[in-house]
């Protein structure tokens, strides 16, 4: 049986709720990244409703992402992160660089937001 576009969309907003309220329990920081070929823009949001903060450009190159990384790591006492970009063009490099540092990363298709 087919369920309709309105089931499809409620079950899309209960997970992302779920994921959201599991996210908050587990994370000391929030990083959005907004992906580029050549740069990545940088915003980190601290746990508990902080304003984001706008940190910069960084190079999409596989050092900058680790002297991104791994000093924001020690700030927070080595806490679980979560970095999260728009799914695009520039592929899966970043997801797989960060998950292999030990933090959480999130590709996010804007066609599934709510």
């Amino acid at each position: 049986m087919k369920q309709s576009n309105a089931t499809q969309q409620a079950i899309v907003e209960h997970t992302v709720t779920e994921r959201l309220s599991a996210a908050s329990d587990v994370h000391a920081a929030y990083i959005g990244l907004d992906v580029h070929k050549a740069s990545i823009s940088v915003a980190i949001a601290e746990a508990g409703r902080q304003a984001p903060e706008f940190r910069g450009e960084i190079p999409n190159a596989p050092q900058a992402i680790d002297k991104l990384v791994h000093p924001l790591s020690q700030h927070f006492d080595g806490q679980p992160l979560l970095f999260s970009y728009e799914a695009g063009p520039c592929g899966y490099g970043v997801y797989h660089q960060v998950q292999a540092s030990g933090h959480d990363c999130e590709v996010v298709a804007p066609t599934l937001i709510p």
